[in-house]
């Protein structure tokens, strides 16, 4: 078993490389979630007395 698993990997190993760099990639560029649960958490957020940039984004 041990072995099959062994050649399995020195087979696919460039593959496999490719794979993980590829999910590292998106692990690190992806955007993070928002904080804001709620329509009113925005609403306090932009009655502060202070510059915010606010950015929209849509996924459809």
């Amino acid at each position: 078993m041990l072995c099959l698993t062994m050649e399995f990997l020195k087979a696919n190993r460039g593959l496999l490389i490719v794979a993980a760099l590829l999910l590292g990639g998106w692990l690190f560029l992806r955007t993070p979630a928002t904080p804001l649960a709620s329509a009113s958490s925005l609403d306090e957020i932009l009655s502060r007395d202070e510059p915010i940039v606010l950015q929209f984004f849509t996924n459809t």
